[in-house]
């Protein structure tokens, strides 16, 4: 069977309900339409497991990872306001378009740039595919152009770095500087062409960058 296939996953400390999963069925299945008819190179079978855990993003419930092109492994918190139901309602839908993009990138791309400005330009493309096109607007999306100029300064210079200090927190306390620097140079790039973060679903680092009229790691520029 070819299509994204959906597994809920029990645990010994919650079980997902009947209207839960017939929900989370029915989100996937409709936004699968939707992610297909944007996104080059999703595999024909996509594997969805769905797993009830406190480890998500605090704000919204929820998270996402997509350790391969042919699974992503969404994650709802219980324990949230309203909870699976109300998370499921909410950023579950967007949660998946971003996860589905990575999965399309990993489909296309052989050699990954693992670079902590790698990282952020493909944190940026899946952030901006689901703002722009499932909505509501993730947080980590949000920034100040001045601010993630020299955001984009300072990752451009850093030869070492931890994902986790870009990708998760900063000791400022500024959260999620990475994917919010990365929408900024997506941001740049689509302005400047008549691409967009679903066109662009497999672009190198590079590509971009010279779409955003950002010279290189050792000379950052902005157009």
């Amino acid at each position: 069977m070819t299509g994204m296939q959906v597994a809920l996953l029990d645990t010994d400390e919650y079980v997902f309900s009947e209207e839960e999963r017939q929900l989370v069925v029915e989100v996937v299945s409709g936004a699968e339409g939707q992610v297909r008819g944007l996104l080059r190179g999703l595999p024909e079978r996509l594997n969805v497991a769905v797993y009830p855990t406190d480890l998500v993003i605090p704000d919204v419930g929820d998270g996402g990872v997509t350790p391969d092109k042919d699974l992503i492994e969404l994650s709802v918190d219980p324990g949230h306001p309203g909870g699976v139901v109300s998370v499921v309602r909410g950023s579950f839908r967007t949660t998946l378009f971003h996860a589905a993009h990575h999965a399309a990138t990993a489909h296309l791309v052989t050699a990954k740039d693992e670079t902590l400005l790698g990282y952020a330009v493909q944190e940026g493309l899946a952030t901006a595919f689901e703002r722009d096109f499932a909505g509501p607007r993730p947080l980590y999306a949000a920034y100040d152009p001045a601010e993630a100029e020299r955001w984009l300064e300072e990752l451009m210079t850093t030869a070492e770095g931890r994902y986790e200090d870009w990708f998760y927190s900063r000791s400022a306390g500024c959260r999620r500087i990475g994917y919010r620097v990365g929408t900024y140079i997506v941001d740049t790039a689509t302005a400047n062409s008549q691409e967009s973060a679903a066109s662009l679903v497999g672009a190198s680092t590079a590509e971009v960058l010279e779409m955003a009229h950002v010279d290189g790691p050792s000379n950052p520029s902005s157009a």
